[in-house]
């Protein structure tokens, strides 16, 4: 009798996991540096030929993880259209294409929050999705914030800079407030460097108070 809660490791060879060719790249639709659809005719390597697998091709951006000199998180309460609603979020944005993700993860900061960062630590590269690309998204830890200049704002919307405790900071992450994976995930590594781990665990999700 098969013990249950065991894996199942018998399973058929793995197939062939040569990677694909392009054999063909047409653009289908451009916006400027924002967004590019591609369609590509690739072939498998068991030689089947896919005409029309599309890929969506993205900027390089980051996500910063920001603490005060005293712990604070730092987050931006402001509204997200992808959202369709307004929700506090860690720092970010696109990388330029002249900066190293380094460079811009300091520079997004800065403009964004008013605070540079005294460490800067890299804590991953990774891409949003595994089939159709979407990018690269670049997640920093960054420490020792200090204010060091206002924030430039933002062109279309209203954006107040808050910083929160730590508990505020699990509490609001845990609620399900923040919809946006790259927050969730950044955080997580960024906690998992800090040694905090744990205590976000056992954080259990609660409306944040009033930020400052």
């Amino acid at each position: 009798m098969k013990r249950t809660g065991q894996p199942n490791c018998r399973h058929a060879p793995l197939p062939d996991l040569r990677p694909w060719r392009v054999l063909k790249e047409s653009e289908v639709y451009a916006a400027g540096p924002w967004l590019r659809i591609v369609r590509q005719r690739v072939r498998l390597p068991d030689g089947r030929v896919i005409d029309d697998y599309h890929q969506v091709q993205f900027p390089d951006y980051v996500t910063v993880i920001a603490r005060t000199a005293g712990g604070r998180f730092i987050m931006l309460r402001k509204y997200n259209h992808g959202f369709r609603k307004t929700c506090l979020i860690f720092p970010g944005g696109m990388r330029q294409p002249d900066e190293t993700p380094r460079r811009a993860a300091a520079r997004e900061l800065i403009e964004e929050t008013g605070f540079a960062a005294r460490r800067l630590t890299r804590l991953g590269r990774f891409r949003p999705h595994s089939n159709y690309g979407c990018g690269q998204v670049h997640f920093f830890l960054a420490e020792g914030c200090r204010p060091a200049r206002p924030p430039e704002g933002e062109e279309l919307e209203a954006v107040r800079v808050c910083t929160l405790s730590e508990t505020e900071t699990f509490r609001y992450m845990r609620s399900g407030r923040n919809p946006s994976l790259s927050c969730m995930a950044a955080l997580l590594l960024a906690l998992e460097r800090l040694g905090l781990t744990e205590r976000f665990r056992r954080c259990r999700p609660r409306a944040a108070k009033r930020t400052r």
